[in-house]
């Protein structure tokens, strides 16, 4: 009646927890983040490509503090960009290699990326613009992602 496992505790527990590369993101609503919405059009919601869905996850993390919000709580989703923009005190290299850290964590998160290349930031009249490729896993191809925050 139940099948019957000839793994270990620990086995399993391993297998579950090793993180397995994705070929599809699936199904994404397209958002607009200068009007802060999901685009409808003709009352239906517009959905985007594979690559799109995955440029708009890494702009959604990059404009996202953790735990601001409920549904991120104890995820380490987002970047903690309040915590140490403005602060004249910390040098601009340790604020660019704090922010790069902190992407690449996240990136762990979603299993379509293989990789971030090309990273770069620049803080200008109070906002941060950051610039990065993100590597899929599936096709190799990179998405660039340059949001301000």
């Amino acid at each position: 009646m139940f099948p019957i496992d000839e793994r270990t505790i620990e086995q399993a527990q391993q297998a579950a927890s090793k993180m397995v590369p994705v070929q599809e993101v699936g199904r994404s609503i397209k958002f607009d983040y200068e009007k802060n919405v999901f685009v409808f059009t003709n009352g239906k919601a517009e959905e985007v490509t594979q690559e799109k869905a995955v440029k708009q996850w890494l702009e959604l993390m990059c404009r996202t503090l953790p735990a601001r919000h409920p549904v991120y709580f104890e995820t380490g989703f987002g970047i903690e960009t309040d915590k140490i923009i403005g602060y004249k005190a910390l040098p601009k290299g340790f604020i660019y290699s704090e922010i790069q850290r902190q992407i690449r964590e996240n990136v762990v998160l979603s299993r379509c990326i293989s990789n971030i290349i090309n990273f770069s930031a620049a803080a200008e009249n109070g906002r941060l613009n950051i610039y990065f490729t993100a590597i899929l896993y599936n096709t190799g191809e990179g998405v660039t992602v340059d949001v301000n925050v």
